[in-house]
């Protein structure tokens, strides 16, 4: 049979697809009563390609070539002839698709044969993937199935089989979770439109593909009753979207009565207004399609919650001009902006997402640093500006002038793509604010030409170097992933001012400060006042105010949302470490004063790098006393892998009794310095029998007392979680899996994530969202992103040499690095969860306490409810309300 549907709608006996759910918990009893039973019926499809070829092109990376494509006689599984594709690619990735729509309801296997041709070259391969769709809340659509892909390993046929409806429901859940706000899989149906055929190599491979006898069959409810079904999924959730749009349209409402009361009042911001009239319009516009959508994507939940903070902000400021409010010397306005949020503030960015104010001020606990932001914008051009602040005080003591850092947030030119995510989008550049400085000067950008200069300072004097060629460290036998850099110190000596120099800011131009306040752990609650004064070469331009509000109450270390007596880590690839190869101003091979500085960073910011330095007596006991000198006395140690401790897959007694040996030795040397536990890392993202293949390694490391980390993907705790200590889990396209980490705990093990995203993503919000609270509220146990400083894809500093993207959450120099906004977001991260934490740690100790149950009960249904997409300030906000009135 050839193409051919078949679904039979009268046969028996019925069966409930709810009730079945049910029993699963996946829906609830509530869903189930007010459900209508789904009878399922037969479905068979079948294509075997002996008189049609169904199959057209879908999508594709770059070019291709067809050299042949149609039914052929040369191979077939079954019958007489197959489909044969052969392709030559322009790109990385094309596929064909082959139409056929079914409910992802009931039960669906596919069986299918794929094998290559002989003719087929590099790294060619194919895949039989599905594509599926939600609805009503459309997401983009699912492709992917299983490990199906056939390679050059395999000889003949190769079967691919698996479950249609195990797939479409998890990648329905993902989606949801993902693209579309407050909704899951619960909520929608999903439906199978295409069988895809993927072909994949490098950009010159030829793949020569034959496919056979495509069969999908089992039990599905008609398409009417299952769109029924889809309608009756989608009632709650819509309530919820029509909730939020009227809730929108009434702070909409509000604001524009705001507007025209300061009309009504001022004729001299006639510009501010009308340009707050036209947000209001464009958010009104942008409430219409999400009507008519019927669905709130989770991109345009963020983008209108954010228009209407920067609305808000702009009326406020509106109100501020008019009492001049926020100006010093009549040359300055200062706004006080959200420091972790995903707005870039530019030298151009206008109107500023921020409040117009001459005071700042934050919040805090004890034994933490806050950033704050603050936004110059000049009206005039302002030269040689310097910043000073001063003692902050309370009657309860003062937090000295020394405990506040102030750095030049800097604006430079990345790859295109950058802020949004870790790919490069094309040969384009953006400009991006990134790096924290104390010498503005340290790199210089050149608007017109899109250059940026890295400042470097040699023995005779200081000299640029233009840092953006495309061609550095290249040769003609370099791979797709680009050159390795190692800048030795004598050709790159680069290093920021130890103090903040003055800055000169362009008329009608804007500069960012980040300002971080560390609170001493000793430092007691109340109100502490200071001065940030501003001056240039001419005398005082004025002053602003700093106030902080140190809290009343000790944060708690972090811990996981399913046991906070259980520890939340956060963790980072780092690849710093003792070598004779030093000196260079690289990730890895670092003298004693990069890796103090290093360490001590990493203490600063609660995160606990991995260790790669090698089972070296001297170096790495000088490496783990640097360790407990910055502060990581009592703390687990991650090796990763070459040249640190790792596991590898030996498999003879010789090669496992070596392995004990070494185990017991390193985990003896660590105890001397007080290491309570030592990890050992894996195979790097091994998957199938790679995975497989250590498993004896990893029993012997656990006889011999040590434990076992890695990173690795779905499927790892099937084929080693009952030996895997820590499993570092990769992100995909949908984010963190939410079903992974009940998997992992009830072996009694741990799971991470990375890679959402890895580091080099400037955006301070994405690493702040994604590492704290998202994870946290998934119930996993921290994350362990790759990576701190990578020489890799052409360096860190050069992001045009390469076609990935270059890697680093910071940027090395002679005497450490330099840091950058998006690593103080992965400290948020960490400060986030400490606050959620003590929450969770006071409702507990309130249980018993009749004062306090009300409000306990409130706190604990308010972290187990809250948006992890929402505004992460008012989270937090919130948070320590709940603790003060637990208190």
């Amino acid at each position: 049979m050839t193409g051919r549907f078949r679904r039979c709608s009268a046969c028996r006996p019925y069966r409930s697809v709810l009730i079945a759910l049910a029993a699963a918990g996946i829906c609830s009893a509530a869903q189930v009563a007010i459900a209508r039973e789904l009878p399922l019926a037969p479905f068979r499809y079948a294509e075997g390609f002996e008189d049609n070829d169904p199959s057209t092109f879908s999508h594709g990376s770059g070019g291709y070539t067809v050299n042949f494509k149609g039914l052929t006689t040369e191979k077939s599984h079954s019958g007489n002839s197959s489909l044969k594709l052969d392709i030559t690619l322009g790109g990385t990735e094309v596929n064909w698709k082959i139409p056929v729509r079914v409910p992802i309801e009931g039960s669906l296997t596919l069986t299918g044969h794929l094998a290559l041709g002989e003719q087929t070259t590099g790294d060619g391969r194919a895949n039989i993937e599905a594509t599926i769709r939600t609805e009503p809340a459309v997401t983009r659509p699912g492709f992917g199935f299983g490990d199906t892909a056939v390679t050059r390993e395999h000889a003949g046929w190769k079967r691919i089989e698996g479950n249609l409806v195990t797939f479409g429901k998890d990648w329905a859940n993902r989606a949801q979770r993902v693209f579309v706000w407050e909704s899951s899989g619960d909520d929608v149906g999903a439906w199978l439109t295409n069988l895809s055929i993927r072909i994949n190599g490098n950009k010159g491979d030829r793949v020569v593909v034959y496919v056979d006898d495509l069969v999908i069959e089992g039990q599905v409810p008609a398409d009417a009753d299952f769109q029924q079904e889809i309608q009756r999924r989608w009632t709650a959730a819509g309530q919820r979207v029509t909730d939020k749009v009227a809730e929108w349209e009434t702070a909409l409402g509000k604001a524009s009565e705001r507007i025209e009361a300061i009309a009504r009042t001022s004729s001299k911001m006639v510009g501010e207004l009308n340009e707050a009239r036209d947000s209001l319009a464009s958010l009104h516009g942008e409430l219409k399609q999400i009507r008519d959508a019927g669905h709130i994507r989770k991109q345009h939940h963020s983008s209108v919650e954010a228009a209407l903070v920067k609305l808000n902000f702009t009326i406020e400021n509106v109100q501020a001009k008019s009492m001049k409010a926020g100006m010093l010397g009549g040359r300055i306005l200062c706004y006080q902006t959200k420091p972790t949020s995903g707005a870039m503030i530019l030298p151009d960015t206008d109107p500023i997402p921020g409040r117009l104010t001459n005071d700042l001020s934050v919040a805090a606990a004890a034994g933490t640093y806050e950033p704050v932001s603050l936004v110059l914008r000049a009206l005039t051009d302002v030269t040689a500006l310097e910043l000073a602040v001063s003692d902050l005080e309370s009657e309860a003591g003062v937090v000295a002038a020394g405990n506040v850092d102030i750095k030049v947030v800097k604006c430079w030119y990345q790859a295109k793509g950058a802020w949004h995510w870790k790919s490069r989008k094309g040969p384009g550049k953006v400009l991006v604010p990134e790096l924290l400085l104390n010498d503005d000067t340290l790199v210089r950008v050149d608007m017109a030409e899109q250059k940026n200069y890295l400042k470097l300072r040699f023995p005779d004097g200081d000299r640029y170097t233009w840092l953006d060629d495309p061609k550095e460290g290249w040769t003609p036998r370099m791979g797709q992933h680009g050159p390795v850099i190692r800048h030795q110190i004598a050709d790159f000596p680069v290093r920021d001012s130890p103090q903040l120099l003055p800055v000169d800011i362009a008329a009608n131009t804007n500069k960012q400060f980040w300002i971080t306040v560390k609170i001493p752990d000793e430092t007691r609650p109340g109100t502490y006042r200071g001065q940030l004064k501003l001056a240039d070469p001419d005398g005082a331009l004025g002053s602003m105010g700093l106030t902080v509000e140190v809290l009343p109450f000790k944060l708690a270390a972090p811990g996981t949302n399913y046991d906070p007596a259980e520890p939340f880590t956060l963790c980072i690839y780092y690849d710093g470490r003792f070598d004779a190869r030093y000196p260079n101003v690289i990730a890895d091979y670092k003298n004693e004063a990069q890796l103090r500085s290093d360490l001590a960073n990493f203490f600063a910011h609660g995160v606990n790098p991995t260790v790669n330095q090698a089972f070296d007596r001297e170096l790495l006991g000088k490496y783990l006393q640097l360790r407990n000198d910055v502060g990581f006395r009592g703390a687990p140690i991650y090796f990763n892998g070459n040249p640190g401790v790792s596991t590898g897959n030996p498999t003879t007694r010789e090669a496992l009794a070596a392995l004990k040996k070494t185990v017991r030795e390193v985990i003896a040397f660590a105890k001397s310095y007080e290491v309570p536990e030592v990890y050992l890392y894996g195979m790097d993202e091994a998957v199938a029998e790679r995975l497989k293949s250590q498993r004896a390694a990893w029993q012997a490391v656990h006889e011999a007392g040590g434990k076992v980390w890695v990173a690795g993907s779905a499927g790892t705790f099937e084929a080693m979680g009952d030996l895997l200590d820590i499993l570092n889990f990769g992100a995909s396209r949908t984010g963190p899996d939410p079903d992974e980490p009940a998997k992992w705990h009830g072996a009694g093990h741990k799971i991470w994530n990375y890679g959402n995203p890895q580091g080099g993503v400037e955006n301070p919000e994405l690493y702040r969202r994604n590492y704290g609270v998202l994870l946290w509220k998934m119930n996993y146990d921290g994350g362990g992103p790759w990576a701190w400083q990578s020489e890799a894809f052409g360096g860190v500093w050069n992001d045009f040499n390469c076609n990935r993207r270059a890697v680093g959450m910071t940027y090395p120099t002679t005497d450490g690095c330099i840091d950058t906004i998006a690593w103080e977001g992965f400290r948020e991260a960490v400060d986030d969860v400490r606050y959620a934490t003590t929450l969770r740690l006071a409702i507990e100790k309130a249980g018993a306490n009749a004062n306090h149950k009300v409000v306990a009960t409130e706190a604990a249904a308010y972290l187990d409810k809250f948006d992890v997409t929402g505004d992460l300030d008012e989270i937090r906000k919130t948070i320590v309300n709940y603790i003060l009135k637990l208190q």
